[in-house]
C-alpha cells in the first residue's frame, strides 16, 4: 500500500495490525503466559504507534480493559479478534458530535491545514465511524 495514503487514512480497519493485537491478547489470556506482555500506545500529536507504551503485568493486573474501533468488526484482519474478550460493550454516541471532536482532535496531526483536517476528517474518519456503528449488534452490550 502507498505510505502516504496510509498515513493520510490513519485510523481505517487496514491500517491496524490486528493479527499483532490478538497475538498479544491471546499471551494476556493465557494463564502459563509471560509475566509481562507489552502492547503499543498512540499520540494524536506523535503520530505513530508507540510500541511497548503499555505493559500488562500479571501479578498486578487482574482485568483488562481494551478500547478500540474495530474490535468488534470480522473483516480486514480483524476476524477472531472480538472472540478474545469476555464481555464487549459497544458505547452509543452521536455521529456528527464524534466527527467534530475528531475533526478537533485532529488539529494535532502534524502538516495539515484547518480546511485539509475539515476534509479529511469527512472523508476519512466518517467513513470509519459509520462502518464501526455497523458493528453495534455484536456486542454483548450496548
Amino acid at each position: 500500500p502507498d505510505a502516504a495514503e496510509a498515513v493520510y487514512r490513519r485510523g481505517a480497519p487496514d491500517t491496524f495490525d490486528p493479527a499483532a493485537l490478538r497475538e498479544a491478547l491471546g499471551l494476556i489470556r493465557d494463564e502459563k503466559g509471560p509475566s509481562e506482555v507489552a502492547l503499543p500506545g498512540f499520540d494524536h500529536a506523535v503520530g505513530d504507534p508507540a510500541p511497548g507504551a503499555i505493559v500488562f503485568r500479571r501479578a498486578s493486573h487482574r482485568v483488562v480493559l481494551v478500547e478500540g474501533l474495530y474490535l468488534l468488526y470480522g473483516k480486514e484482519g480483524w476476524e477472531g479478534t472480538a472472540e478474545l474478550f469476555d464481555d464487549r460493550i459497544y458505547l452509543e454516541a452521536d455521529l456528527e458530535l464524534c466527527v467534530a471532536r475528531v475533526q478537533e482532535r485532529n488539529k494535532v496531526i502534524p502538516g495539515y491545514t484547518e480546511e485539509e483536517i475539515a476534509v479529511r476528517v469527512q472523508k476519512v474518519d466518517r467513513r470509519n465511524a459509520v462502518l464501526v456503528g455497523e458493528t453495534a449488534d455484536l456486542a454483548d452490550r450496548r
